[in-house]
């Protein structure tokens, strides 16, 4: 899949009119590279949604429970209208002192034929994390989510995306204000 730095996105988007350079400015602090999803025009506008799990030490008591519904959400949206028509793509991330991406934004696939992760005792261990990156995690997908939208909307598509967390406390580790993740969230909900 073809990537595109985030300030590249960003200016890009605020060149358009579909960012205001402030928010632009923000996306751009710590400018990295995203892999973008292969979104495609279909009979259906393209949904992007992720997920983000709490990796911290204090959901190990809770792991089980975590796996299983990671697996049940991602079954559940299998079975879904967007699915069907191919139009549903999810990227998700774990986070706990940093945030790591478990996948980036895949196109879901009802026969489970995909590069979605499903979490198991492997890939989940919450027992080894260390503090709750909370707003760094966010900050991260709202750079993916921008280099997304732009790359959709040079090819004239216009998608949506949601946003799941799974968590049982709050930022404590963060670097980020919650304050200009609200801003950032705003103006891309817009688009």
């Amino acid at each position: 899949n073809p990537s595109m730095n985030v300030s590249k996105a960003v200016q890009s988007l605020a060149a358009s009119g579909n960012l205001s350079q402030a928010v632009a400015q923000q996306l751009s602090n710590d400018d990295r590279p995203v892999q973008l999803a292969s979104i495609t025009r279909g009979f259906a506008a393209p949904v992007m949604s992720c997920i983000l799990i709490d990796a911290s030490p204090s959901m190990a008591v809770c792991k089980d429970g975590v796996i299983e519904g990671q697996s049940l959400i991602l079954d559940a949206w299998r079975g879904s209208s967007n699915c069907r028509k191919n139009a549903l793509y999810v990227a998700q991330y774990l986070f706990s002192q940093d945030a790591q991406l478990l996948n980036p934004f895949s196109q879901l696939a009802v026969d489970k034929n995909d590069s979605v992760a499903v979490l198991n005792s492997g890939n989940y261990a919450p027992e080894s994390g260390d503090g709750t990156a909370l707003y760094k995690t966010v900050f991260q997908l709202l750079q993916d989510m921008a280099a997304n939208i732009a790359f959709a909307l040079n090819k004239q598509i216009k998608t949506t995306f949601t946003i799941m967390v799974i968590t049982d406390g709050e930022d404590n580790h963060g670097g980020v204000d919650p304050n200009d993740i609200k801003m950032i969230i705003q103006e891309l909900k817009l688009k």
